[in-house]
């Protein structure tokens, strides 16, 4: 039960964010809801049991992501007194993605708590299972 849930919710959340990425009229915007659905898909991968292919994935594609949004930024030419003018403008957003990244990865690790609490068998806490000699 768990799990259809914690998929259905990243797959409602990826969903969100690909729809965002895709209508953002602005390249900075799209780019920050694009790392929003790569960590999204790394997570169901984990989800899957898949952890190499999490991996691979946040490594390589967010990676090749970065590098080519900074030659876009580089190819611009932009002051310092700009720079700072454009952190200040996408803060709140970038802000707002990694608290919901951050939500989603407190959710998965309480739900992986309780499943491992709920996995332990009855005779792990019988009265006899802590008695010394």
């Amino acid at each position: 039960m768990t799990n259809a849930l914690t998929f259905f919710l990243l797959a409602s959340i990826i969903v969100a964010f690909s729809v965002l990425s895709i209508t953002a009229r602005d390249a900075i915007r799209s780019v920050i809801f694009l790392f929003g659905v790569m960590f999204n898909v790394a997570a169901l991968f984990v989800l899957l049991d898949a952890i190499l292919i999490s991996v691979t994935l946040l490594i390589l594609y967010l990676t090749i992501s970065i590098c080519l949004f900074l030659c876009g930024i580089l190819i611009f030419d932009l002051n310092l007194f700009q720079m700072r003018k454009v952190v200040a403008q996408y803060s709140n957003l970038g802000l707002t993605v990694t608290l919901i990244l951050l939500i989603e990865l407190s959710v998965g690790f309480v739900a992986y708590l309780f499943s491992r609490l709920s996995s332990i068998g009855s005779e792990l806490l019988s009265n006899n299972a802590f008695s010394f000699s």
